[in-house]
């Protein structure tokens, strides 16, 4: 960042090395990175194993089938029991990924279901004024993740 020709961008270790709090502590750094791997991770297996429990729960209605016709379809095999890890590794890929919108779906509506955080809180960094209510920036607000996705008026 001391470089002439350092170009900002915008990803957690340049906010971190750019925010008072952190910029000149290395090991509160190296925590919140830490923190935040640990946080993905945990998020990470929690989506995959909510969405193989619905798509199993929800056998009846298709779901399971869809997706596996998509993967024939988009991957142009009819079957996948003896596929190596190599094979998957250049099967799955940005492309690939693009083209599985049931299945980008079905993950989707997983984490509406599920919302990893179910609220976090902010802090304001000027007053602001929503739906007609003025809130002043020395309050805390909390974000009810949960409660938005399963908002029958938006959902």
């Amino acid at each position: 960042m001391k470089d002439p020709n350092f170009v900002a961008k915008v990803d957690l270790l340049n906010l971190l090395l750019t925010d008072d709090l952190f910029k000149n502590d290395d090991s509160l750094i190296l925590d919140e990175c830490v923190a935040f791997m640990i946080a993905s991770t945990n998020a990470t297996s929690l989506l995959i194993s909510n969405t193989i429990y619905y798509l199993t729960q929800f056998e009846k209605e298709g779901h399971l089938a869809k997706i596996r016709e998509e993967f024939e379809r988009v991957f142009k095999r009819k079957s996948f029991k003896d596929i190596t890890t190599e094979q998957w590794l250049e099967l799955l890929n940005y492309e690939t990924m693009n083209e599985m919108h049931y299945f980008s779906n079905c993950i989707s509506e997983t984490l509406r279901v599920d919302t990893p955080p179910i609220s976090f809180g902010i802090q304001l960094l000027e007053p602001i004024e929503v739906m007609g209510y003025k809130i002043s920036d020395a309050h805390q607000v909390l974000i009810n993740i949960h409660a938005l996705h399963h908002n029958e008026d938006e959902w």
